[in-house]
Parts: C-alpha cells; sequence; structure tokens
C-alpha cells in the first residue's frame, strides 16, 4: 500500500506528491490511498504508542491552518462538534510571536519566552466564553495581545505567558465542555503542531483529570509528518476496505467530510 496527501494544502506541493505516488504505485503495483492532510493528524497518536487508543474519544486538531474539535466513535466515523470561527491556534501563535518580536514558528518561541513569564500577569479574553458553543475565535484575543503591548511596558516573558495561557485555556474549555455533551468518551487525544506545546498538555490533564489523555509519542509526529500519512492510510483501508483504493482528485480544499461521517 502507498498512502499520499491529497489535500488540502498548496496544490503545487500537493501534486508533486501525488503524481510521484501514482508513479511508484503503477511501477510497484501497490494500492494507492488517498489521504486527508487533517486525517493524518487524527491518526498520528497510534504511531508508537504503547498500546491502542481507544474510541469513542474527544479529539482536539489544532495547527497553523485549522482548529477542529471531534467526537469520534471510530478512524473514519465521528462528528465534527467546534472548530474556529477565524484564526487557527497555530496562527494564533505565529502572529503573537511576530507582535513581540519573537521568531517564527510562534508556538516554540512563545513557550520559551512563557517559561520565565507570570502568566497571569496579564488578563486577555477567552472568547466565546459566554456562548453555549465548543467553537473557537483567535482574533480578538489577538486584538488584545496588540492593545496591550502598545499601551503598557510589559516584560516579553510575562506577556507571552499571559498569551499562551489564554490560547491553552479556550482549547481546554471547549474540550472540558465537549465531555460534559459526550460523557462516553473514554479518551481525549491532542493532535496537530500545537498538541506539542506543555502548557496545553498541562492544562487540559488537570481540567479532566479523571480521563486518559494521549498526545503523539514524539514531537516530531506533533507537526507534519509521512508517518502518520502512512497510518491514515492503513486506518482507511481497515475500515473501508477496497474503497479506500479508489481513484481521487487532488485538491487544494478537500473537505475532511470525505473521511469521516
Amino acid at each position: 500500500m502507498i498512502a499520499v496527501t491529497r489535500g488540502p494544502g498548496l496544490l503545487g506541493s500537493l501534486l508533486v506528491g501525488t503524481v510521484c505516488a501514482r508513479t511508484l504505485s503503477a511501477l510497484w503495483k501497490k494500492p494507492l490511498i488517498g489521504v486527508h492532510h487533517t486525517f493524518g493528524h487524527l491518526s498520528s497518536v497510534w504511531l508508537e504508542a504503547s498500546e491502542a487508543p481507544s474510541f469513542p474519544c474527544i479529539t482536539l486538531s489544532a495547527s497553523g491552518g485549522h482548529t477542529d474539535l471531534w467526537y469520534r466513535e471510530s478512524h473514519t466515523k465521528g462528528t465534527l462538534i467546534g472548530r474556529t470561527r477565524d484564526d487557527a491556534a497555530g496562527e494564533a501563535f505565529d502572529k503573537g510571536a511576530s507582535m513581540l518580536g519573537l521568531p517564527y514558528p510562534g508556538g516554540p518561541s512563545i513557550a520559551q519566552a512563557a517559561e520565565s513569564g507570570n502568566e497571569h500577569a496579564y488578563e486577555l479574553p477567552i472568547a466565546l466564553s459566554g456562548e453555549d458553543t465548543l467553537d473557537y475565535s483567535f482574533s480578538g484575543l489577538k486584538t488584545a495581545l496588540k492593545n496591550t503591548v502598545r499601551d503598557t511596558d510589559g516584560s516579553t516573558p510575562d506577556l507571552a505567558a499571559s498569551y499562551q495561557f489564554a490560547i491553552c485555556g479556550q482549547l481546554v474549555d471547549r474540550i472540558k465542555r465537549a465531555f460534559t455533551r459526550y460523557p462516553q468518551a473514554k479518551e481525549i487525544h491532542l493532535v496537530g503542531g500545537v498538541s506539542a506545546n506543555t502548557r496545553l498538555r498541562e492544562l487540559t490533564a488537570h481540567a479532566v483529570p479523571d480521563i486518559v489523555l494521549r498526545t503523539p509519542s514524539a514531537i516530531q509526529y506533533c507537526t507534519d509528518n509521512a508517518a502518520m500519512i502512512a497510518a491514515a492510510g492503513y486506518f482507511l483501508q481497515q475500515e473501508h476496505g477496497k474503497m479506500a483504493e479508489d481513484i481521487f482528485e487532488t485538491s487544494a480544499t478537500l473537505p475532511l467530510d470525505a473521511f469521516i461521517s
């Protein structure tokens, strides 16, 4: 079996990958499975796991391009229960780092600066906290940081720590709410680039202490990687059989509901 990312993303890059995969599939006479990029992230906690994760679960998938909250009953059966209404969490980290004069990528640089800061130094908003929703929003938080930087002489570590706390606080708030709606869920999965954030992991474990928390087994499995696409292809073949090998189109705007429903 050969698995390849068929979307979404930059079309030129996707075409290079899928054309190469199609060629290898033909030469080696191996079945070809097209995988959604985010479905790869959802599969990443199975990589080198000491024991197999269990369903049903609540999965937060957060990166620079998406922030989605899922209730999942199997690899290919689930419901998208929350998503960002504007910026993704990783994008918020990147833009916040730029405001603070910290290097790209923003997640690691803000986390490093925050280590010596006070996360309660500045009270930054937790968006949509007054609404009955599992959605996310980070545009107002970015504006709040911009105004705080402009109006105060605060230290970069304190600002970074407070900003990180506000992002992680919103992510965790929605996870906690999700468990009140789906009490049958057995586990929490944090995946995507933002799942590498240590403070997010700590706050999640504290907020829902009696639930198994799983993250990718290594930092390199949090960010984009080929192994997660291979795992996703395997699970698609397991649950969809020969249908997973159907001819596919490469797409820059591929909806995930083609894989999970």
